[in-house]
């Protein structure tokens, strides 16, 4: 029986086979005689794939580690840290890389926990003066590559892909990195110190590729590949040519969860070049990038998608172009980004063009959309080259469309105060094509200069469409010829609040050119609105010319909260032609639609408690009363809001300050819950409870019907009569009783 198990294990082949630099060369790659080479171990005719070689610590000199088509997995006992692959040569020879993939090998292919320093450097073309892949050359193969560190000592020369260079002409599958790290490449006058790849795909796992770079593009250098990274982070890569962290010309790019930070370009694109394609990016930042122009991405007729990421404090370093982005013939679709303290010369954050358009017919095929952003603190500022410094935060010369964004203090400024007589617009968007933005608010924003200056929030050269938009303490200043506090140029507003704005040298301080319809215009000083803005349905202070023009104090809740109080003129105001507001009741005016329940400054919530319950009314329900404000009485704040009532029915709050309890009170349907002596009838202002069933009033404490004020330590009770319908002949109903205990 021994004798046939020990046949057994002579003929059963090896499988995991030891390598050990301190050995006895060569070895015969068991556990107590390891091979003392990788290459030998790997080059042996009994290894095949699946095998697995397990390299003890150590410092492998002159290694040339060729897989030759063998699925094997190499994997160091240790870890990177304490084994190292170092590629020597004799003065004049050019050696190998360290580790080759050329046989068709694929994801089962693994090298897993090693230093690769390919000092050496690598010969894959017979193009003089390009060499790459000193660490790794795959060719044709999809290997995966585990917990390595590639880096590259030795003395620049033109590398295409100092560190690794990857190709295919048939890319079926993926070369893997996994939380890898390359650092330290310098491709020299050439491109790509970490990688080049071409027409193969790619994909990167927690890995960081960092202090890379070369001459003519920086550390990541692709060519008609598909390349994925998910948490990865690049740091502190520059060129002296364009793409401090990468260069992509007609790739397919996937960023996941990565940081981007301190790249630099000496000309453009200091984040990533990307030229063709597609870039999608989510969850990723960009900060700290500095290029001459287009501080974190230049991309040229590319189909780009940015989700859920951050753009902080990257830098047009020659205050040229694009702070952040420059898009040129694209599609830019940005959705829930913010972009904070980035800067350039025009468009502190983002500068989009259509050349067509420029020169001829605009390319439908090319656009910039921003929904659900925070632009903030971005700056356009001219200090060198740049005449006319523009959008603070955008800068478009292609169709641009924007949904719920803010844009806050952003500024476009010109400050080389040695040459006067300079301009700076749009303090937060510059637009030279059509554009429509909706559901935004601009909050203090700046256009300023010396000489010239326009539109303290928006510039635009052709019309603009504004809905639902919020324009609010914006500002041109310090200009001796100044126009447009909030807006310069041509545009029609729909449902906007422009409030607070300011124009220095006695320019417009709101809006210059274009079209109000239900909107508002508040708190500026004359002139607000140029006499030619036509005004349809709107509120604007001093008055306006216009059909269905309203007048009288907005009431909004507080100095920067543009919600509505009760008794707004500007509330139900619209024109009944146009839709209605979500509750169905004829449109509010401004931006901002009447929220009944809202509670703004200096309101402490809901207030008082029910003291007498509500009859079913004709909607087969009882009613609610709820009160909302400050119990302070000195703080006359008090709102009454009714719900669930019929629609379409008159009616109006009772008061008292004794509680009561009188069903079917002169016919009625409901209960009087209010009691004498006093009984208040607030009927100087009838309510219709419209589609929506609800009728809501501020009651002022200090006027109260019958000369009553409503002092502290009062109690009161308050209720909504109001006429129903039984199901047979007209009558009236009743709320709830609200006691409110006032302080």
């Amino acid at each position: 029986m021994l004798s046939t198990l020990a046949l057994f294990a002579f003929l059963t082949p090896q499988t995991t086979w030891h390598v050990d630099v301190t050995g006895t060369a060569p070895g015969t790659g068991t556990a107590a005689d390891p091979y003392t080479r990788i290459d030998f171990a790997v080059a042996q005719v009994g290894t095949l794939s699946g095998d697995t070689i397990l390299v003890h610590p150590g410092q492998y000199l002159g290694e040339a580690i060729d897989f030759a088509g063998k699925d094997l997995h190499v994997v160091s006992l240790q870890g990177s840290g304490v084994t190292t692959l170092r590629n020597i040569h004799a003065s004049g020879v050019v050696a190998a890389p360290l580790v080759t993939f050329s046989g068709g090998e694929g994801p089962a292919a693994i090298l897993e926990g090693f230093t690769l320093d390919g000092s050496g450097g690598a010969q894959f073309s017979t193009t003089p003066n390009r060499s790459g892949g000193a660490d790794l050359w795959i060719d044709n193969a999809f290997p995966t590559l585990r917990d390595c560190i590639f880096t590259t000592n030795g003395p620049p020369v033109n590398w295409f892909g100092r560190a690794v260079f990857a190709r295919s002409t048939f890319p079926y599958n993926a070369i893997r990195f996994e939380n890898c790290e390359l650092t330290g490449n310098n491709a020299g006058m050439g491109m790509g110190g970490a990688f080049f790849m071409e027409n193969t795909a790619a994909e990167f796992t927690d890995c960081t590729i960092a202090s890379s770079g070369g001459g003519t593009a920086g550390a990541c250098v692709a060519n008609d590949c598909t390349i994925t990274m998910r948490d990865c982070t690049l740091s502190n890569n520059i060129t002296g040519g364009s793409g401090g962290h990468g260069l992509f010309e007609e790739c397919v790019l996937q960023f996941r969860g990565c940081e981007v930070t301190n790249g630099f370009s000496s000309f453009s694109g200091a984040g990533f070049v990307v030229n063709g394609g597609s870039l999608w990016v989510t969850d990723s930042q960009f900060s700290g990038n500095s290029a001459i122009g287009a501080g974190a991405l230049q991309l040229f007729e590319v189909s780009t998608t940015i989700e859920d990421s951050t753009f902080n404090n990257n830098v047009s370093a020659d205050f040229d172009l694009a702070g952040a982005i420059l898009q040129l013939n694209g599609q830019l679709r940005i959705q829930s980004c913010e972009f904070t303290q980035n800067f350039a010369g025009k468009g502190g954050a983002i500068a989009a063009f259509d050349t067509q358009g420029q020169n001829g017919t605009p390319d439908p095929n090319v656009w910039t959309r921003l929904e659900n952003c925070q632009l903030v603190g971005n700056q356009a500022v001219a200090l060198k080259n740049i005449q006319r410094p523009g959008g603070g935060a955008i800068y478009a010369h292609t169709a641009l469309a924007v949904e719920r964004c803010t844009f806050e203090f952003n500024l476009a400024a010109w400050q080389a105060g040695n040459q006067p007589g300079r301009g700076a617009f749009g303090g937060a968007v510059y637009l030279g094509a059509p554009g429509r933005i909706t559901g935004s608010s601009f909050i203090t924003n700046r256009a300023q200069a010396d000489g010239w200056a326009e539109g303290g929030a928006i510039y635009t050269q052709d019309p603009l469409e504004l809905v639902d938009c919020i324009l609010f303490d914006n500002h041109v200043q310090d200009a001796l010829n100044a126009d447009g506090g909030a807006i310069f140029g041509e545009v029609h507003a729909m449902g906007c609040t422009l409030r607070s704005n300011s124009c220095s040298s006695g320019g417009h301080n709101a809006m210059q050119a274009g079209s109000l319809t239900h909107s508002i215009v508040w708190d500026h000083a004359a002139p607000g609105l140029d006499p030619g803005v036509l005004t349809h349905f709107s509120l604007v202070e001093g008055g306006a010319a216009g059909p269905g023009n309203v007048q009288g104090d907005p009431l909004f809740w507080g100095p920067s909260d543009h919600h509505l109080m009760p008794a707004s003129p500007a509330i139900d105001a619209g024109d009944s032609n146009l839709p209605s507001d979500p509750d169905g009741t004829l449109a509010d005016l401004g931006a901002l639609t009447f929220e009944p329940l809202h509670c703004g400054p200096g309101c402490a919530g809901p207030l008082g408690s029910n003291s007498c319950v509500a009859m079913a009314n004709s909607t087969g329900q009882a009613s609610t009363l709820e009160g909302l404000g400050s119990p302070l009485a000195s703080g006359n704040l008090f709102i009454l809001h009714a719900a669930d009532l019929p629609a379409g029915m008159p009616g109006y709050f009772l008061g008292s300050q004794n509680p009561g309890f009188l069903p079917g009170f002169g016919g009625s349907d409901g209960v009087l819950c209010l009691g004498p002596p006093i009984l208040l009838r607030f009927n100087e202002r009838v309510h219709g409870s419209g589609v929506a069933g609800q009728v809501t009033q501020r009651l002022e404490l200090d006027a109260f019907p019958q000369n009553h004020v409503v002092l502290a330590g009062d109690t009161w009770y308050f209720q909504l009569w109001h006429r129903d319908y039984n199901g047979v002949t007209p009558t009236s109903n009743t709320s709830p009783a609200l006691r409110v205990d006032f302080q």
